[in-house]
């Protein structure tokens, strides 16, 4: 093998619940089980420690997501949203809480969605989303398109001469999986063009995008490149050791999961590079650069090892033209480099990347000047509209903040914002205006455009209030000055991720609350007293009929569901004898430490505990 690209670790192990389907995005992995609950993991790479080395934590377990086993899952962060596929329909959910935006009632008979993400760049330096999705339903193919938080038709259905197995998009295309043979459809025109029958031993057909103009389709052990118009792209496919179950793109490397490992390929050179053993995987994921792979009840992270790990491999196998693809050296109409040694790869690549660097970082000045100058047009362009038509937007928000203030006493966070441009700076505050829980005061002390400055620090300290900035930096002297006077400064490049920090720190905020856990509970069934000295005692003569009493605990006399007493016992016997425990079916005398309370048949004794645990704020971001 010509070098180790990747190393396998172990994320979830022996989960009790058998894994359906997988999705990740940034740091979060998304497990959906045959039991119909979602679970959401955080991920993060340990400090310190090797590539393949990661800290896990459940951060979210959601039993009610469905009453079915989830099939499919995809996660789209640029749009804040998760798609699913459980009992046969496709649904629509906020990827932040994962409350169901929509259910797709057409779909009903879905067995399979693909989707399309599109991100073209504006000459202004704009990012604008598109999102097309398709749906095999029976016979029949369902195309939408994403626009104001829903998903419409974007064209009538393309019947089918058979059920869609597998299928992925390519530009205006639709490249589709039967059972016996692959097609291309021209989504415009709904025309199908046949390529070629799937693998004899083959058998599911397995479709996959590779970038943004090619695909890969599965026959027997190999896979074949074409375009979207289902010509060949490469002339000789890809070979694998055996039928691959599933394949996913990497680039620069193929990655096909097979029945006892994964084996590991490239394109140009097409080269094996590694086999990795897997015990009984069965479904491949990829999300922000994460790759997952997962069995019933596994999951593992193929952790990529550094490019620079990886090159010095490379070289020592004398794979130049892989080196080279690895450093990411020219595209077309760069110069081109020529080497004759080792030692010229590698000078070769240090002078490119130096060279690469340079201008990448003065390219990308110009781009967030030019798109700041774009955003400062189009915001004072709609602030004119909005003072023109008697609009009144801060004097708006500025009293409501301020109703909020002096209603409110208690925790509260003060906070200072700061955004890239003013249209991120009003998007944010547009969402906080939905903010409204009597649990914590937010207190917006100041917002702006532009990095975090020593004025913010000096007066988020006065306020001793936090910095939340968005697309924005903070040199190392204002971290530095944060620091030394205990100013949080969170800095985000997703919002949705800003307003996660936003809750966390409110909750942080909250006073831990009590919470009663019910350990015991008996049946009052005759009373009577007992004389110590020339005191009358009264007692009650019980039947525990759930959990175990414990003399030591407090306990609460319900009677007709009031709450006659809360306090401790006196006494605690069975028969004659003191005891500390009684036990579900046991019966005992008790006393309690106020001998003015008075029993009566049919009254229910509770015993309990009382632990301290910490709140979470009840507000959910509004987008």
């Amino acid at each position: 093998m010509p070098h180790d690209a990747y190393e396998a670790a172990p994320i979830l192990e022996k989960l009790p619940l058998k894994i359906e389907s997988i999705a990740s995005f940034d740091d979060i992995l998304l497990v959906g089980t045959k039991e119909g609950h979602l679970l959401q993991y955080k991920v993060k790479k340990s400090r310190g420690a090797a590539e393949s080395k990661f800290d896990v934590s459940l951060e979210r377990s959601n039993k009610s997501f469905s009453k079915k086993p989830i099939t499919q899952l995809a996660a789209i962060p640029e749009l804040y949203i998760l798609i699913s596929l459980s009992d046969n329909v496709v649904s629509v959910h906020d990827l932040n809480s994962f409350g169901q935006m929509s259910c797709i009632s057409k779909t009903r008979g879905a067995t399979l969605f693909a989707i399309d993400l599109e991100k073209p760049t504006s000459l202004s330096g704009d990012v604008q989303c598109t999102l097309r999705m398709s749906v095999a339903a029976k016979r029949k193919i369902q195309l939408f398109y994403w626009k104001n938080r829903n998903f419409l038709e974007l064209k009538n259905d393309l019947s089918l001469y058979d059920i869609p197995r597998s299928m992925a998009w390519c530009k205006g295309s639709l490249c589709v999986g039967f059972k016996r043979d692959y097609f291309i459809i021209k989504v415009a025109t709904g025309d199908l063009k046949e390529l070629f029958p799937v693998g004899s031993r083959q058998l599911e057909p397995t479709v996959n995008r590779l970038g943004d103009d090619k695909l890969m389709l599965g026959r027997d052990e190999m896979s074949i490149l074409i375009d979207g118009d289902g010509n060949p792209t490469q002339k000789y496919p890809l070979t694998w050791s055996e039928i691959p179950i599933a394949l996913e793109y990497d680039p620069p490397y193929v990655i096909a999961l097979l029945p006892k490992y994964i084996e590991i390929k490239t394109l140009e050179p097409r080269l094996t590079i590694q086999n990795i053993e897997f015990q009984k995987a069965r479904l491949i994921s990829q999300g922000s650069g994460h790759l997952y792979v997962a069995s019933a009840n596994h999951v593992w992270r193929m952790a990529s090892m550094s490019i620079s790990y990886q090159i010095r491999q490379v070289l020592q196998e004398k794979q130049f033209e892989l080196a080279l693809r690895l450093a990411e050296l020219p595209s077309a109409g760069d110069e081109i480099l020529q080497v004759e040694s080792e030692q010229s790869v590698k000078e070769a690549i240090a002078w490119r990347k130096d060279q690469e660097a340079a201008l990448k970082m003065d390219d990308t000045q110009k781009q967030i000047q030019v798109k700041r100058d774009e955003h400062q047009r189009l915001y004072q362009e709609e602030l004119k509209k909005r003072l023109a038509s008697g609009y009144r937007y801060r004097s708006k928000r500025r009293q409501k903040t301020k109703e909020v203030v002096d209603q409110h006493e208690g925790p509260a966070l003060s906070f200072i914002l700061k955004g890239d441009v003013d249209g991120s700076v009003e998007a944010i505050l547009d969402v906080l205006d939905s903010y409204n829980s009597k649990k914590c005061r937010l207190n917006l002390i100041h917002y702006g455009v532009g990095n975090i400055t020593d004025g913010d620090i000096d007066l988020a300290e006065a306020f001793q209030g936090e910095i939340f900035g968005f697309n924005v930096d903070a040199g190392p002297n204002i971290m530095k000055a944060a620091k030394t006077k205990n100013v949080e400064v969170k800095l985000h490049k997703v919002i949705y991720k800003l307003f996660d920090d936003l809750r966390e720190s409110l909750s942080e905020k909250l006073p831990m609350s009590q919470e009663e856990e019910v350990l015991g509970q008996a049946n009052v069934l005759q009373v009577f007293n007992i004389t110590d000295g020339k005191k009358s005692i009264p007692v009650a003569g019980c039947r525990c009929v759930k959990g175990t009493l414990n003399r030591k605990m407090q306990f609460k006399l319900l009677r007709d569901g009031e709450e006659i007493y809360t306090g401790h016992l006196d006494s605690l016997k069975h028969h004659k004898n003191e005891v500390d425990t009684i036990k579900t079916d046991v019966e005992c005398g008790l006393s309690l430490s106020d001998k003015r309370v008075e029993f009566q048949p049919g009254d229910t004794v509770v015993c309990f505990t009382v632990s301290e645990v910490e709140q979470d704020i009840d507000w959910e971001p509004t987008f």
